[in-house]
């Protein structure tokens, strides 16, 4: 998944600022040790900061894409830069809680794998601006598909995933009832 995210920073990046001489000075955070993979796999498109030596000297204007961000501390920090006028895009965080990222902000890249009996058997996944979508992992079939008001838990930008798991259960259920039935 790591790879998917800087895999996806790097195009979020060139789309926002192709030519990076001209448009916003733009920054790729990263913790600890991800930050050689990271600099090799994002190459020119972007200045790679680790957040292990603290915040970036990010100004008014700036661009800040924040690659997995994953404790409280991050998303103060986060919230630190966009109060200063950074534009601040987090990709695929792991840590929140309803206070950790404001319910005004939109998530962007999502991707959550979701188990059944301790297998993942299917995800739910978002690419703004499109839907979330819930795919069964086995035969990649999109079971439902959530817009913003009925799938997030009220007053945050985080997803309520129980309706989700719900469907890759019963997924899984219909094609174990299938194959015992045509045996």
């Amino acid at each position: 998944m790591e790879q998917a995210n800087f895999a996806f920073a790097k195009k979020l990046v060139q789309a926002i600022n192709p030519l990076p001489i001209w448009g916003p000075k733009t920054w790729v955070l990263v913790s600890g040790g991800t930050a050689t993979a990271s600099s090799k796999l994002l190459a020119k498109s972007a200045n790679v900061h680790n957040m292990q030596a603290g915040l970036p000297n990010a100004a008014k204007g700036d661009l800040c894409v924040w690659i997995t961000p994953s404790n409280a501390k991050d998303y103060v920090a986060a919230a630190g830069l966009a109060a200063k006028g950074v534009t601040v895009v987090l990709v695929n965080g792991l840590f929140k809680d309803p206070r950790s990222v404001s319910a005004a902000a939109t998530m962007a890249y999502f991707y959550k794998p979701l188990t059944y009996n301790s297998a993942v058997v299917g995800c739910l996944l978002r690419v703004y601006p499109g839907t979330w979508a819930v795919v069964d992992a086995v035969t990649n079939q999109q079971l439902a598909v959530y817009n913003d008001t009925n799938i997030l838990v009220s007053g945050t930008n985080t997803p309520d995933l129980r309706s989700s798991g719900k469907l890759v259960q019963k997924a899984v259920d219909q094609r174990a009832i299938r194959a015992r039935s045509t045996q």
